[in-house]
């Protein structure tokens, strides 16, 4: 996850780290869960999340979901995010991008191989500088 201001300037960034063989859209589900308890405790008051996981965007955003473990993600994704735009957020979005438009996350995701663990990065890291504006 990379946070950006309204000009499209690095701010923080988050690389997740999930064990096991996880199917690609509950990974992302997952991911996105994390990433909105992330904003929240850092104190983010206008967000706008993009995502390239079109079946996740379309979950979260339209009202049934799923009576499986996946759906009981996206139930928790859509509560959190209800909460946290009525009652922290004042300006709130989530969006589907195409995954070629996704560079930057993309580039995050092969570099978090590299760690034990989740990592924050306070700077921009290496494999994504070229991929953000020039101030």
């Amino acid at each position: 996850m990379c946070a950006r201001d309204d000009r499209g300037q690095f701010v923080i960034a988050k690389t997740f780290w999930a064990h096991g063989d996880i199917h690609a859209v509950k990974a992302e589900a997952i991911s996105l869960l994390d990433a909105i308890q992330w904003l929240r405790a850092i104190g983010f008051n206008a967000v706008s999340i993009e995502m390239d996981c079109k079946p996740v965007v379309d979950s979260v955003i339209s009202n049934p979901v799923p009576q499986t473990e996946l759906g009981d993600i996206l139930l928790a994704c859509k509560q959190r995010l209800l909460v946290f735009f009525f009652f922290f957020f004042s300006n709130f979005g989530l969006s589907f991008i195409s995954r070629q438009a996704n560079h930057v996350v993309h580039s995050l995701r092969r570099v978090s191989y590299l760690f034990a663990s989740h990592h924050t990065f306070d700077y921009i890291p290496p494999c994504i500088v070229v991929l953000l504006p020039l101030k």
